[in-house]
């Protein structure tokens, strides 16, 4: 049963990473589309990596609130 739940939390750290790694290529594709029609390098890139890190960062941190249980105590 041990290995079992091992395997179930590789496979999510598995998938997060990709997930995250997908965001991050998919905002620099866009950044780039943006750059060849507008003829603005490197600007639709710097745009495309800070959309990429935010999006990425906030798919981690929904997917943490979703994992982890409120229990109302604080640990400040």
């Amino acid at each position: 049963m041990k290995q079992s739940s091992m395997m179930q939390q590789l496979a999510q750290a598995i998938a997060l990473g990709s997930q995250f790694i997908g965001i991050f290529v998919a905002a620099i594709a866009i950044g780039r589309v943006i750059d060849h029609f507008l003829r603005s390098d490197p600007f639709g890139i710097l745009l495309g990596v800070m959309l990429g890190l935010s999006g990425g960062i906030m798919s981690l941190l929904r997917h943490q609130e979703t994992e982890s249980p409120d229990d109302g105590s604080s640990d400040v």
